[in-house]
């Protein structure tokens, strides 16, 4: 969330999400302000993946260590010819492990065995009025334990999951034990 924050100062406001309005340094509250440079002055890049897109959705992938390297296709329900990975799969593959290694990090603290636990992730790519928007269900699974606190940690790895804090504010996300 920093990054469009900061996109957001320095560029008035950000057009990530019109509904979402962040403060210039004019309008902003020091309280703010100081927050979101506290983040940025303490924040540590631990890695970064590299990866070149080419052709939009009916296009190519490829990251920087060759390992990822494959096609892309409109899927048919979006007027392609499908047959090939799209964005929201992509997206979905990734946000998967990394919510369930947040969900390894809560539970771990609260003495829950998640090893057997599963997340299901559908992105879906939705038309509102006359633009597209991401929404997404998450439907997690831990096996052990009542639907009641299986509910509770997945709330709790949510909110820790980098690609749940990446998209909060702006995708609707739903988030359920099954």
């Amino acid at each position: 969330m920093v990054p469009i924050a900061i996109e957001g100062i320095m560029n008035g406001f950000t057009t990530v999400n019109p509904r979402l309005r962040l403060p210039t340094s004019n309008n902003a509250s020091p309280g703010l302000l100081t927050l979101l440079t506290k983040e940025l002055l303490s924040m540590e890049k631990l890695y970064t993946a590299e990866v070149t897109a080419t052709g939009g959705r009916d296009g190519h992938v490829k990251s920087s260590d060759g390992i990822l390297d494959f096609e892309l296709r409109k899927p048919k329900e979006l007027g392609g010819q499908g047959g090939a990975t799209n964005p929201e799969e992509l997206f979905a593959a990734a946000w998967g492990p990394c919510y369930l290694g947040a969900l390894g990090s809560v539970a771990e603290r609260e003495g829950v065995d998640v090893s057997e636990a599963n997340v299901k992730v559908l992105v879906s790519f939705n038309k509102a009025d006359n633009s597209f928007v991401l929404s997404a269900d998450l439907d997690v699974h831990i096996p052990g334990i009542s639907i009641e606190e299986s509910q509770s940690i997945a709330d709790k790895a949510h909110r820790a999951c980098p690609y749940s804090k990446a998209v909060k504010g702006n995708i609707d996300v739903r988030v359920t034990a099954v």
